[in-house]
């Protein structure tokens, strides 16, 4: 079975959460200015698994990246042989060996010295070693203090190394020094909304999108931080927004019909999720909300409803994926060709480690396929056992605990 799973992934879209490898002509330039560097890619619209910080196919990106992102440095800077390769290097071995000649070498100070040691944090971080980063990354501040692209690559080595406070506290730091950085603020909101601080998170994402309106990934984040606490309608004028932006934008489609279908705006719904199955080649996730709305739309009395969903759409999505590719087994219980018992089974035996997600995924779908069959109380036990799953970071979650809150009203 494969496991990459070809889905809408959670809304937050930090893809950007990604090292930015500086040359020392640049890295020079800024701690001379006291600058503050623009880091964050911010236009990655989803983050796929294989997307992932530390997956090898992002590391491959990254590795990428740094070939690609090279700056000479300037006539007026003569380098030593070490020193040249700390900085124009796309290996983060060689990268990490030549710095540290430089350094240990006693080749460079100032603030040639300050760029070795942040050039070499940024090889330390491209290898994973975030310890070692974060290390030099403060040594990078004791020779220019308050430098605030140090502070925000060091919060970024401090959240992938699963340390969320002293993250904050840098991209704290750094918008201290520099208040109108928008990758420091926009940073710190994601780390916000993880930290289940939905309002300063929302209020940062504010402050970038009041500079700069057409930030995509910033009405994004505001846009599913807003759907989480139902603001369904001001979530709809963000992913409108996106829309306009790039109108074939998939999540964007999908995340505004999330937004409809909880304030039960089916037709909306079945419009969006139908964009975003043609702007997605057929996502099979949208498929599943598409027939959703569709069968909602039906029983709800709304226009262009259909009690029997959409077949063409589940069987579109199907034909997209392996026999064995997740999701398929739930478009195969909505085609009558495979019951929950059996899903269940196969999470339980075969996929342990991806099994919380998997139950939360499987028990909302079962969830709303209840509420159309009218039953209620067996709707409420999937939506609490998706819930229950702590998948925070799953959509299916977050829309579990709004189905939850509906039903009590």
């Amino acid at each position: 079975m494969s496991f990459v799973l070809p889905r809408i992934p959670p809304v937050f879209s930090i893809a950007s959460f990604s090292v930015t490898p500086f040359s020392i002509a640049l890295v020079i330039s800024l701690i001379s200015l006291g600058a503050a560097a623009s880091i964050t890619s911010a236009q990655a619209e989803v983050m796929l698994p294989e997307q992932q910080p530390n997956s090898p196919t992002m590391q491959d990106e990254l590795n990428q990246q740094l070939k690609q992102k090279q700056q000479a440095a300037p006539p007026d800077t003569p380098l030593g042989d070490d020193m040249a390769d700390c900085v124009d290097n796309d290996d983060p071995q060689l990268r990490i060996v030549a710095c540290t000649h430089a350094i240990e070498g006693h080749l460079v100070s100032g603030d040639q010295l300050a760029a070795a040691y942040f050039n070499r944090a940024i090889g330390y971080t491209l290898i994973a070693k975030y310890d070692a980063a974060i290390r030099d990354f403060g040594e990078t501040l004791k020779l220019k203090p308050g430098l605030p692209v140090a502070y925000i690559e060091r919060g970024k080595a401090q959240w992938r190394a699963n340390r969320p406070v002293a993250a904050k506290q840098d991209f704290d730091a750094a918008i201290a020094k520099d208040p109108d950085n928008v990758d420091a603020r926009y940073l710190r909101a994601w780390v916000e909304s993880t930290q289940n601080q939905d309002a300063q998170a929302i209020a940062d994402l504010n402050d970038v999108l009041a500079k700069h309106p057409d930030h995509f990934d910033a009405l994004l984040d505001r846009g599913g931080l807003l759907i989480r606490n139902g603001r369904f309608d001001d979530a709809i004028k963000d992913f409108s927004a996106m829309l306009k932006i790039d109108p074939k934008s998939a999540a964007a489609f999908y995340n505004r019909g999330r937004a409809r279908s909880a304030k039960g705006d089916f037709a909306g719904a079945a419009e969006d999720f139908a964009g975003a199955m043609k702007a997605w080649n057929d996502n099979p996730y949208a498929a599943l909300r598409l027939h959703l709305a569709r069968e909602f739309q039906a029983q709800s009395k709304q226009k262009g409803g259909n009690a029997a969903g959409d077949p063409a759409a589940l069987k579109a999505a199907t034909d997209k994926l392996l026999d064995a590719q997740w999701p398929a087994q739930i478009l195969n219980y909505f085609q009558n060709k495979m019951d929950a018992a059996a899903i269940f089974k196969l999470i339980d035996s075969d996929y342990p480690k991806q099994a919380p997600g998997l139950r939360c995924e499987i028990n909302y779908y079962l969830g709303q396929d209840a509420l159309l069959k009218g039953d209620r109380k067996a709707a409420s036990d999937y939506f609490s056992a998706a819930v229950a799953t702590n998948s925070t970071s799953t959509i299916e979650y977050i829309d579990s605990g709004l189905a939850l809150k509906a039903m009590k009203k």
